[in-house]
């Protein structure tokens, strides 16, 4: 037996790679990291539970995120998305956001989802260039960070709309009083 079989386990000569990787158990990183920093596995599941309770809300889950679709002509889609340890990373259609907790990223989700944010978007010959959040602080919208493309049709005029979801949860709405309405953008 030599060093690479002893550390390795695997034995013998292998025909390949292939061969390599079925021997070997895989190891779950993501589970092993949710450990550690107390996140259950599935990531999503309470945020799974508060969807599943609402009327009409179409919604694609895959390992490590969800999205929910368009409900309608001026909504966007919304999806979270579990980077790595504690980063995860909120996409309101061309915007996007990293942030360094769970808890800050899903109450952002939370807030486009439910239309206490929209989207200001800027586009040139139906070409989307740049996303604005804006968030409701009682009397107004204000707006939040953007997002830009760099290359686009700069030469053709443009024109801004405002994209806003709006979708009616019970519990999303009770829980809202202890979600922060601005968000750190």
């Amino acid at each position: 037996m030599n060093l690479f079989e002893a550390a390795t386990g695997l034995t013998g000569r292998p025909q390949g790679l292939q061969q390599w990787t079925k021997q070997r158990a895989p190891l779950d990183y993501r589970a092993l990291t949710l450990q550690r920093h107390g996140i259950r596995e599935p990531v999503f599941e309470e945020l799974l539970e508060k969807l599943k309770n609402c009327d009409h809300v179409p919604y694609e889950t895959g390992p490590g995120f969800i999205r929910v679709l368009p409900t309608g002509g001026t909504a966007f889609p919304v999806m979270i998305e579990w980077i790595w340890d504690t980063h995860f990373t909120v996409f309101l259609d061309g915007w996007h956001q990293d942030f360094d907790s769970y808890e800050k990223a899903v109450s952002c989700f939370i807030l486009a989802v439910s239309g206490s944010y929209r989207l200001k978007t800027r586009s040139k010959d139906r070409f989307h260039f740049r996303w604005t959040v804006e968030y409701w602080d009682g009397s107004r919208w204000v707006e939040g960070s953007t997002v830009s493309d760099l290359f686009y049709p700069y030469w053709k005029p443009t024109t801004t709309d405002y994209l806003r979801n709006d979708v009616h949860c019970a519990e999303a709405h009770d829980s809202e009083p202890s979600i922060k309405r601005r968000p750190i953008l």
